[in-house]
């Protein structure tokens, strides 16, 4: 493959054989090792961000993320015709992370570890991240669709047995959408008063997929997928993770407080930032997802309102224990 001797010429390497591993990534054997070449669709700017970053967190002491290789004249993204390439060691798993034993905590801790060595560099840079009133605007957009799909199951039987099972569920739901609306203006107020909540470097969608278990004893736990990385507030980046886990793991209250605790080992929250979280874990943000995606959607087939209705059940089951742990959460 041409293309990719051209590619590993940037680096001085010689390409001794090419593996495709599927979704534009290749497993490339070189004279100097074996290396992962996945082409990306962000922007140059942001990968080079990114690369960054993930350089400065190895020099910080967080050994468990995978740097970008810089090429012979100092850059860390090859840009060609068809697309830009990074080049990273190859890291093997030996096993899917799902199988490691409280493996949860242990990227809890390292996100921790990550927001804490992130945050001063975050404020100097004073980037706007997602301000919870733009977050307050999407959550009532999404109660506001969960009403109109009522409305429309009923007139026009809109979503089949997805929009049946919405209905059935529309007054419990939105007491739990509107108390999280409430709580999180009351955040707003707060932090007007006191001044912004401090930013750190957020990955943006950690989950088991970016996790790579590896090491005899499994143990060794490499972060990926840093490619969408920036600058936010800890509480969001913090939301995204355990809600992500929590769907492999089978969330609960005890498992989120041995969570929350393997953070704060690392980087201990604020009172505004434990208002917000109490906040958005409130919000049941799955569900008002899949509710917009069906309203929005001019021709359901049935196995797309199976999948949304699997999620709004599966989802629908924890809001009581996710509505117990979002009061711990502020009570502590």
């Amino acid at each position: 493959m041409e293309w990719v001797r051209h590619i590993l010429y940037e680096y001085d390497l010689t390409l001794l054989d090419v593996e495709a591993k599927g979704n534009h990534v290749w497993k490339v054997q070189t004279n100097r090792g074996m290396f992962r070449l996945s082409r990306q669709t962000e922007s140059e700017e942001q990968l080079v961000f990114a690369g960054g970053w993930l350089r400065r967190l190895r020099q910080s002491g967080i050994r468990r993320v995978i740097p970008y290789g810089i090429t012979k004249y100092g850059e860390s993204v090859v840009s060609v015709a068809d697309g830009r390439y990074v080049l990273q060691p190859w890291i093997q798993p030996v096993c899917s992370v799902r199988d490691v034993p409280g493996w949860e905590r242990q990227v809890m801790r390292q996100l921790g570890q990550i927001h804490q060595v992130s945050a001063a560099a975050a404020q100097e840079a004073s980037t706007p991240g997602l301000a919870p009133s733009v977050v307050r605007k999407r959550w009532l957009d999404g109660m506001n669709a969960v009403r109109e799909l009522a409305h429309q199951y009923v007139r026009h039987q809109k979503g089949g047995a997805f929009g049946l099972l919405v209905c059935e569920s529309e007054s419990y739901v939105m007491s739990m959408v509107e108390r999280a609306i409430e709580r999180l203006e009351r955040a707003i107020s707060d932090m007007s008063a006191d001044g912004e909540i401090p930013h750190v470097l957020c990955h943006g969608r950690l989950r088991s997929g970016y996790v790579l278990a590896t090491g005899q004893n499994r143990r060794q736990l490499y972060l990926t997928g840093f490619e969408r990385a920036g600058y936010d507030g800890a509480v969001r980046d913090l939301t995204v993770c355990v809600r992500h886990c929590g769907e492999d793991a089978g969330w609960n209250v005890r498992l989120g407080r041995r969570w929350l605790g393997a953070y704060e080992a690392e980087r201990q929250l604020s009172e505004t930032e434990r208002q917000l979280l109490s906040c958005y874990l409130l919000y049941p943000e799955p569900m008002m997802r899949v509710a917009k995606n069906c309203l929005e959607t001019a021709e359901v087939d049935q196995s797309e309102t199976a999948r949304w209705a699997h999620i709004w059940r599966r989802q629908l089951t924890r809001l009581f224990d996710m509505q117990q742990f979002a009061f711990e959460i502020i009570e502590k």
